[in-house]
């Protein structure tokens, strides 16, 4: 409980979110959201990736 009193102040400090709004937020999809990553700091397929840097690379199964 004392860790998600901490939660709650860190989110006023950093975010000035209410703790009564957080309340009444669904916990799940709100840790989701605060987690999200840019889509360039997203984890990607190596493969993908080096395909997108233009070296050839044939497709698995070809």
């Amino acid at each position: 409980m004392e860790d998600f009193r901490y939660f709650k102040k860190q989110l006023f400090k950093e975010y000035g979110i209410l703790p009564g709004d957080l309340d009444h937020q669904e916990y799940f999809s709100f840790m989701e959201m605060l987690n999200a990553k840019e889509p360039d700091k997203r984890a990607a397929d190596p493969l993908d990736v080096a395909r997108q840097m233009g070296l050839d690379i044939p497709k698995e199964g070809v």
